[in-house]
């Protein structure tokens, strides 16, 4: 009988989930400082991915 290996192992899984939240949770605020280093809207998006819709909803949470 054949049994399912896994790819990860469940705590390795776990670890990749946490690194994950990790980084979303300093999205916000890598975006705050790339615009504020002058980097624009446009460079932002197309650097990271994020939609300009949110990157503009990031910056105006932070009154920019």
């Amino acid at each position: 009988m054949l049994r399912y290996m896994p790819s990860l192992m469940a705590t390795d899984a776990e670890e990749s989930l946490r690194e994950w939240k990790r980084l979303a949770d300093a999205r916000d605020q890598l975006v705050r400082d790339a615009h504020d280093a002058g980097i624009t809207i446009n460079r932002i998006h197309v650097l990271s991915g994020i939609g300009r819709s949110t990157i503009y909803r990031i910056l105006d949470q932070a009154g920019r």
